[in-house]
């Protein structure tokens, strides 16, 4: 079971028909077309964006048509240190030497040159494209404008999880059609095919046993439930069952009995794992001030985000004025982290610890909703920042 519970990409992707139909369109179509387009997905963390591509990829559909690329370059762009380094690594993919990429703008000169006097048509893969976030956004805008070229024969496919990129960051490009991506957008999983997902996996470690499914329908049905009304993460779905199950197995250790997963002690480890208990609250008060002081300075800014140095600041301040012992800006990053595996905020590092940007990735009325249960914090709400 635990071997199924992985988080590899499965060969049948639950939940994502149409959207693999649209990416295979697209880059069908301008294949054989031979003309260039961009293609923005988007989606949270675990909605099988990345799966869905290299499904796409890999079918035979477009294996048929591969014959009129010539190249294929596939980039995560959290590897470069800067978002104008994007141009260097993708002119040494293309073939260009040192030389010619020495700079930033060699290096754009060469991929322009190249993208637009070339025969055969190459696909461009950004993974993370929201860390490309550079002065300007002139690097998105730039990499966008590529398919608006005379002859250019690129096509571009940007995955990140920043669902309005395209219109949060890169608002000019609605003024230029030719420029505009198309648009596909991933929904998290819902509670059905968390579900469908679950109980695929759990199927398939059960084809060679007697014993029928090992994990019980209610505990599957549980806990897809829990992670649907959070983040619809198929991955921590995946993760929580797995935790599960070998949580399970330590405690069957020395147990003659064994230990039963089909009961609703099962529940109780999801519970525990997941941190999303009246009983036993695990959210810690520090993660959970960091949210509240994050809520705080979106409210007052109007911003979607807020400097890791401004957001510390905004948190010592609160802890002080109620006399609750506040921790140093390095374990702050570490506790940011912590709060960001939750799915609640996300965190994109600089090489100024206090530019790093921690961005609120649930709504704000959700977060308000969750906190005012808890006495201090409600306070805290209320107040305000002064």
């Amino acid at each position: 079971v635990k071997n199924a519970l992985h988080n590899s990409v499965p060969k049948r992707l639950i939940g994502r028909t149409s959207e693999i139909q649209e990416i295979n369109d697209f880059i069908n179509h301008h294949a054989k077309e031979q003309t260039a387009g961009s293609l923005y997905i988007s989606g949270a963390p675990g909605t099988g964006k990345t799966a869905c591509l290299s499904q796409v990829l890999s079918s035979s559909k477009v294996i048929c048509i591969s014959a009129n690329f010539e190249k294929c370059i596939s980039i995560n762009c959290m590897s470069v240190r800067t978002a104008s380094q994007i141009y260097q690594q993708i002119a040494s993919e293309m073939g260009a030497t040192s030389r010619q990429c020495k700079s930033a703008r060699q290096a754009l000169k060469f991929i322009e040159n190249n993208l637009t006097t070339r025969d055969t048509m190459i696909l461009l893969l950004l993974d993370e494209m929201d860390q490309l976030d550079s002065r300007n956004q002139e690097v998105l805008y730039t990499m966008f404008g590529w398919s608006a070229l005379t002859d250019s024969k690129v096509i571009l496919i940007g995955i990140a999880n920043s669902l309005d990129l395209t219109d949060r960051i890169l608002p000019r490009l609605q003024a230029r059609v030719e420029c505009k991506p198309k648009l596909i957008n991933f929904k998290p999983y819902s509670k059905d095919q968390l579900v469908e997902i679950l109980q695929a996996r759990i199927a398939k470690a059960s084809i060679n046993s007697s014993d029928g499914s090992v994990i019980d329908n209610i505990a599957v049905q549980f806990c897809a439930r829990k992670v649907a009304a959070t983040t619809g993460d198929a991955r921590k779905a995946l993760d929580v069952c797995r935790r599960a199950v070998e949580l399970a197995e330590t405690d069957s250790l020395g147990n003659t009995q064994g230990y039963d997963l089909k009961t609703f002690q099962f529940i109780d480890i999801f519970f525990k794992i997941n941190g999303d208990t009246e009983q036993d609250d695990t959210f810690p008060l520090q993660q959970k001030l960091i949210v509240c002081a994050l809520l705080l300075l979106c409210k007052k800014h109007k911003c979607h985000d807020a400097a890791l140095g401004k957001l510390h600041e905004t948190y010592s301040s609160i802890c002080k004025d109620r006399q609750v012992p506040a921790v140093s800006q390095s374990e702050f990053f570490s506790l940011c982290q912590l709060v960001e595996a939750r799915g609640i905020i996300s965190v994109k590092k600089n090489k100024q610890i206090r530019q790093t940007k921690i961005k609120l990735n649930v709504q704000e009325k959700d977060v308000e909703f969750a906190l005012k249960g808890k006495a201090l914090l409600s306070s805290i709400l209320q107040r305000g920042l002064t």
